[in-house]
């Protein structure tokens, strides 16, 4: 992922200003690294006649984006590439906001997207008992942030046995895998005479 996303010319600029000091990217361009396949397959959706600067990326959410891209404009200087505009306009850098005009929708269009689907987890062993308590999260971060796969209490706990599926209880909405996922796993069993063990992290 990263050789296409060294694309993004703020990710260039920092690795050639701090090449000999090997600093790290800030999360800033972390999360632009693994948007790479998120933003570029947005921008070649909205690739269409009627497109201008100001035009909405398709398929990004209205709300909770970390790196605050929401028009064909912003993705493509981001991107630091050069989009068709028309059979009578030449190709052009859409860095110059003055461009943009009248914001147009891309609506009645349907775009296909790329989602994680979580159908299950399975309990190996929970602690030798049978059946155990269990309690805890499974939580799935995509582009987008942190989605919620299971969660319940300790005082809320499920009745589960060796090579049981747990009760899965989300994600509220659709988990995008364009590009990068990490799943966060903690779930305990629950004891009353004993400290609650491990289950899995």
């Amino acid at each position: 992922m990263f050789p296409e996303s060294i694309r993004f010319q703020s990710i260039t600029r920092h690795i050639a200003t701090n090449w000999a000091s090997s600093a790290q990217l800030p999360e800033e361009l972390v999360l632009l690294q693994n948007g790479w396949g998120t933003l570029s397959s947005a921008v070649q959706r909205a690739d269409e006649p009627c497109w201008t600067p100001a035009t909405p990326l398709p398929n990004i959410p209205s709300t909770n984006n970390p790196i605050n891209i929401w028009t064909v404009g912003q993705a493509a200087v981001a991107l630091g590439i050069m989009l068709y505009k028309g059979r009578h306009v030449n190709l052009m850098l859409l860095a110059n906001e003055q461009l943009a005009t009248v914001p147009e929708t891309v609506g009645g269009a349907s775009y296909f997207r790329t989602f994680l689907t979580v159908n299950y987890v399975r309990v190996l062993n929970i602690d030798g008992e049978n059946p155990g308590d269990l309690y805890g999260t499974v939580k799935v971060t995509d582009f987008w942030g942190e989605h919620t796969v299971y969660d319940r209490a300790s005082g809320d706990t499920e009745e589960v046995y060796p090579q049981g599926l747990i009760t899965l209880t989300g994600p509220s909405t659709a988990i995008d895998a364009d590009d990068s996922v990490t799943i966060s796993v903690s779930l305990k069993d629950h004891d009353t005479l004993s400290p609650d063990d491990e289950i899995a992290e």
